[in-house]
């Protein structure tokens, strides 16, 4: 189980090989790193 949380931190980074669900997410928070600012 706890090697389960582990794959999901990294699926919450590499969410592109993992599920392509919570990648918004986190293209979103990688806009909001380079632009400064989140886009709606």
């Amino acid at each position: 189980l706890n090697q389960v949380s582990l794959d999901n931190k990294s699926c919450s980074f590499l969410s592109t090989y993992c599920c392509p669900q919570p990648y918004t997410m986190v293209e979103k928070a990688f806009l909001c790193t380079i632009t400064g600012f989140i886009i709606p």
